[in-house]
């Protein structure tokens, strides 16, 4: 039963990870309050079904693109923590490890400029970070520091940053 309760969560997250997908990959962006209007302007006013459509929408994961894919990062990096934790699986959490990887470089091109880029470079630095890859951690944290040294986690990154340097000696 606890296994099956472990792959239940897991599921769940790999469901969650879908719709974010989804959302990030639809032709229009659409935020919760676009939703809302829409709904109202439809004729819909019963919130508690506007609600259960916009979350199997993933509308309530961030109002914007950059902020759905630091959600979308956060989800498998779940996903890939709990595959190790329940099941040892290393196929499933390398795949969402290197899906987070492959958003923070393709989020530098789509959302330069964003207040939010930092959040979504700071999730591919903890997976590199982690993976002990130190030359590109070393890397990710100058990027960060030079790049963003207003940003609220600049404690953590110049700790990865000093350990990084100490493994690079």
């Amino acid at each position: 039963f606890r296994k099956m309760r472990y792959q239940r969560e897991i599921n769940t997250l790999l469901s969650k990870a879908d719709i974010l997908r989804n959302r990030l990959a639809a032709d229009e962006w659409i935020s919760y309050a676009d939703f809302v209007m829409k709904a109202y302007a439809e004729g819909l006013t019963d919130h508690e079904e506007m609600n259960k459509k916009a979350e199997a929408l993933g509308l309530f994961q961030g109002d914007t693109p950059a902020i759905c894919t630091w959600n979308l990062q956060n989800t498998l990096s779940e996903t890939a923590s709990l595959s190790r934790e329940y099941f040892e699986d290393e196929v499933i959490a390398a795949y969402a490890e290197s899906e987070i990887i492959d958003l923070a470089q393709k989020a530098r091109t789509d959302y330069a400029g964003d207040a939010f880029l930092p959040e979504i470079i700071y999730n591919e630095l903890l997976v590199i970070y982690f993976q002990d890859k130190w030359e590109e951690s070393m890397a990710l944290c100058e990027e960060l520091m030079i790049n963003y040294p207003e940003y609220r986690m600049m404690w953590a990154v110049e700790d990865f940053y000093e350990e990084t340097l100490n493994k690079l000696e």
